[in-house]
């Protein structure tokens, strides 16, 4: 029946106004044009006069009541319980990841996540690096006062406990998960170490808790924190112990020991480096570097002056070119940024022009060594000039050229604000410049090189010295990047102060002091630097056993104490070599300066 067909079309388009509510405009769209499709159909058939206007989908939209209920009848029960079920799981998830996360954060009493299983990740040095900056006694970073809390050390207690001998042991405190091997963790081999610390003692596992190297190790973690740290020591003096049946420790169970008793007498701040994997031991191969014995290597001169050293010891591509040495008794005051001396081959503290042990007048005894050293390059020379007679005349055969030829103008070391430099028991060396060094003057017996491929060189060192004279007179000899003697007393101090280098080796203006001040300590370092100039000395980033030649008098004044934290820790005012050193006979005048 015709009257019939638009009453169907109303109901079906009604169905589809409805269905279309609640959904995209293209699923209106589409209903839309198959209502337009059955209105053409109807006026193919004849029926227009039967064929309702146009609808108007929208004027028959549900409210928003009746367009949720009936989007909850499309859903099934099955489906809703679905849907339920993912939301309580949802909620239950993000429940126990606050909660993992709150109680992660209380595993280190001080408030550090770096005991867990995540110290490998390599954002945590940089959260380390944060942490001890905020320790660090570098007055000038924080406040420009010298009362600023900022200046206080975080462990005092633990620090004052174990100087007093009031402990055997570290007093307890944080604990972390550690892996101390020969290797660092995963991620600073990834990234690389932007400084490696060296430190060779064979004695590090018999040295008792409080001992000053573990002091001297925690200066590294409070005031370069983000550095690697080699500690190249032996495990034979384990085996060796008359407190051990030697005959029952094999070389594992001895390995195993070092690594306890390192981490046990660590203190908290080098205790963090360790559990962030930036701590490595090595046991030296004291046969290589023809060592006395594995337990007995306490002068390095043997190892640092054969080239095999500075290349085996390190771990390419991780271990940083620049290396800062210390000893058990060097010790950093303040921050040491490695970025302001990676242009230098080599600094240590300057030596004052007659040096004491043994006296020796550094200014004409280095010039000297070098003329003495390059002695086949200078009758090379003579020959080439026509003196070829007066050396057959002394019955020598000709000399033939030698290969890497020397400059042998040995610049001047005591004028133009320059100065003998520098001191190795805390020193900032480029490996690449030891080697170069070594290979281009090689000790005879030290280095380890083979007969011929020294017997053409044009310098060759025959008789013992010191590894860090060694190096200061070669590295000069050969014209390396070496620093001024202000910017060296910056550095470090173990004969003389900052004061006392330029009283002796040129003074400099105000301008000029805080010009190298800025190179080489930074901005902060400026300020710091001005709170000092009233005090009788600048103290400098390091020292090294300055107890051998200062006086209680000059270490032991408050603010000297200030701005040198660690120094109280490092020795014991009985324990001052300076009243044997003037016993001797060797008065301490060298600087201008008298103690």
């Amino acid at each position: 029946v015709p009257s019939q067909k638009p009453v169907r079309l109303t109901t079906e388009v009604k169905m589809v106004s409805t269905n279309a509510a609640g959904t995209s405009d293209a699923i209106t769209s589409s209903k839309t044009n198959a209502a337009v499709r059955q209105r053409r159909r109807i006026i193919k058939a004849g029926d227009e006069s039967v064929v309702p206007p146009p609808l108007l989908l929208s004027s028959s939209l549900p409210t928003k009541k009746r367009r949720r209920k009936e989007f909850n009848n499309l859903i099934s029960p099955r489906h809703k319980a679905v849907i339920v079920g993912s939301s309580v799981l949802g909620i239950v998830l993000v429940s126990c990841t606050l909660m993992f996360i709150i109680l992660l954060g209380r595993i280190d009493d001080n408030g550090s996540n770096l005991a867990t299983e995540s110290f490998k990740d390599g954002s945590n040095l940089r959260k380390n690096a944060i942490l001890q900056e905020e320790i660090t006694t570098d007055a000038s970073s924080k406040s420009s006062t010298k009362s600023s809390s900022a200046n206080d050390l975080e462990h005092v207690e633990i620090y004052e406990a174990l100087f007093q001998r009031s402990s055997k042991t570290v007093p307890e405190y944080h604990r972390g998960r550690y892996e101390l091997s020969s290797t660092y963790s995963t991620s600073v081999m990834k990234q690389g170490c932007n400084l490696t610390v060296v430190l060779m003692d064979p004695r590090l596992p018999i040295l008792p808790a409080g001992d000053p190297t573990w002091f001297s190790l925690e200066s590294i973690a409070a005031y370069a924190s983000t550095a690697c740290v080699l500690l190249q020591t032996s495990y034979c003096i384990i085996q060796d112990s008359e407190d051990d049946d030697s005959s029952n420790i094999t070389e594992e169970s001895a390995q195993e020991r070092v690594v306890e008793i390192i981490y046990e007498h660590s203190l908290p701040l080098f205790r963090r480096m360790i559990e962030q994997g930036q701590v490595r031991v090595v046991y030296l191969d004291h046969e290589k570097y023809k060592m006395k014995s594995c337990s007995n290597f306490y002068n390095p001169s043997l190892a640092l002056m054969n080239p095999n050293y500075w290349i085996d010891e390190f771990l390419p591509k991780v271990d940083s070119d620049l290396i800062l040495m210390i000893q058990g008794d060097s010790f950093l005051c303040h921050h040491l940024d490695p970025e302001k001396w990676r242009d230098v081959a080599f600094v240590g503290g300057v030596w004052p022009r007659v040096h004491v042990h043994p006296e020796i007048k550094m200014c004409g005894y280095m010039p000297a060594k070098w003329r003495s050293w390059t002695h086949k390059q200078r009758m090379w020379e003579s020959q080439q000039q026509g003196s070829l007679e007066r050396i057959n005349m002394q019955n020598k055969p000709p000399v033939n050229r030698p290969t890497k030829l020397q400059n042998m103008t040995f610049p001047p070391i005591c004028t133009g604000g320059r100065a003998p430099v520098g001191n190795g028991g805390l020193s900032l060396r480029s490996r690449k410049w030891m080697v170069e060094a070594i290979t281009n003057c090689p000790h005879t017996l030290y280095s380890g090189m083979n007969t011929s491929d020294m017997i053409n060189l044009a310098c060759l060192v025959h008789n013992a010295e010191n590894e860090d004279v060694y190096f200061s007179i070669v590295l000069a000899g050969l014209q390396a990047p070496l620093p001024m003697a202000f910017e060296a007393a910056l550095f470090s101090a173990e004969m003389l102060f900052p004061e006392e280098v330029t009283s002796f080796y040129g003074e400099l203006s105000t301008e000029d002091k805080e010009r190298y001040v800025q190179q080489r300590w930074g901005e902060d370092g400026v300020s710091l630097f001005k709170q000092m100039q009233g005090n009788d000395y600048t103290v400098p980033i390091g020292m090294h056993k300055p107890w051998w030649y200062h006086s209680d008098e000059v270490l032991q004044t408050t603010d000297m104490l200030h701005h040198c934290k660690f120094l109280k820790y490092m020795y014991r005012p009985e324990d001052s070599k300076y009243g044997d050193i003037l016993n001797e006979g060797k008065k301490v005048v060298w600087a201008g300066v008298g103690h």
